[in-house]
């Protein structure tokens, strides 16, 4: 009715695709944010289009609406900041840092939550000098919340900053005790600086119960509990580290099974490494403890360790660990499989 009165305008349009929004039916209402799109862009119709794909579940349709409005709103710093939300979203986390650096160049208004967000994708790209320099800006312009704090930390941590870390959570102005990665990451720096694993636990620990879902708190956990000797514990907590999706492991994949304590003792084994050469060595050490139960088997090693494990296990098949690029294997001679990591949890399990 209003368009027979006033004739159609890019806000009429807009008002169309609204109610078809709020009437649930998506796809007309995305028409109509396209069509008025088509006549200019601007941050409020990005923003609309954000909120439709996300209840299509389509955020990364979203790319080409940004790609297109570039030209017109290049200097709105909301612009890039809503395609900083989108990238981060599609885990594009080093693109993201570009957008959100870009906001802060054209002065997003609200500084402290373009600080947040610009730090989350510099950390989750691992862009760690970054990290430090952004948050350090961001430290001394007033903004000390938590997520700011974890990014700076995580960032410290990575480059080995240990004292600097340390004396952050020391300074009597930030209370950190709610936050399960800076729970996690002071175990760490007590570990690391002073050699304190009573400590540590007891700040991983807590970290754990403030965040039980995080894989890596858990795994670091495990690694102190295994090193003060508090075995039971750290082998359950151990047993999580191919779910934390940075562990340092090749994910191989399988057709037969995994081996369990269950089946035919004659059943052929291939045992794989994980991780790099120093757990390669220490692990290895389980394997006469498990050919006692399992005779047969097949150990595939670190590509550095050949003619070493050849000579410790001659009554074993020791192979090079070579595997597709999808992860998949290329020999299939064998019954069951097994990561190395589980025959040494195994083996401390037993003693």
């Amino acid at each position: 009715k209003l368009e027979k009165k006033i004739g159609r305008s890019k806000e009429t349009i807009i008002a169309r695709a609204a109610i078809y929004f709020n009437l649930k039916d998506y796809e007309k209402a995305k028409y109509y944010f396209r069509l008025a799109a088509k006549k200019s862009y601007n941050t409020t119709i990005l923003s609309c289009l954000l909120k439709l794909h996300s209840k299509l579940d389509t955020i990364e349709e979203t790319e080409q609406y940004f790609q297109e409005a570039q030209s017109e709103l290049s200097e709105d710093p909301v612009f890039w900041q809503l395609w900083g939300y989108v990238l981060l979203e599609l885990k594009k986390n080093a693109d993201a840092s570009e957008k959100f650096l870009n906001a802060k160049y054209y002065k997003f208004p609200d500084k402290k939550l373009n600080f947040e967000f610009l730090l989350k994708a510099l950390n989750n790209s691992d862009q760690d000098d970054k990290v430090i320099e952004i948050a350090e800006e961001s430290i001394s312009n007033g903004y000390k919340d938590i997520t700011i704090l974890e990014c700076y930390v995580a960032a410290l941590i990575a480059k080995e900053k240990f004292r600097v870390a340390y004396d952050l959570f020391n300074s009597n102005d930030i209370d950190w005790s709610g936050s399960a990665r800076l729970n996690a990451f002071y175990a760490i720096c007590v570990n690391v600086l002073f050699q304190d694993n009573e400590k540590a636990i007891f700040f991983n620990e807590k970290a754990c119960r403030l965040d039980p879902d995080n894989i890596q708190i858990r795994w670091n956990l495990a690694l102190v509990q295994l090193r003060s000797g508090r075995i039971k514990e750290g082998i359950e907590n151990y047993k999580v580290r191919f779910q934390w999706e940075k562990f340092p492991s090749p994910r191989r994949t399988f057709e037969v099974p995994k081996w369990s304590e269950d089946i035919d003792k004659s059943s052929k084994i291939l045992i794989w490494t994980e991780q790099g050469l120093a757990d390669d060595l220490l692990f290895c050490t389980s394997l006469r403890d498990f050919k006692k139960d399992f005779p047969n088997l097949i150990f595939e090693h670190h590509n550095k360790t050949g003619d070493l494990m050849a000579l410790a296990f001659p009554d074993i098949v020791c192979r090079e660990a070579i595997f597709s690029p999808d992860l998949t294997p290329i020999y299939f001679d064998y019954d069951y499989h097994v990561p190395l990591g589980d025959i040494y949890l195994r083996m401390l399990s037993k003693n």
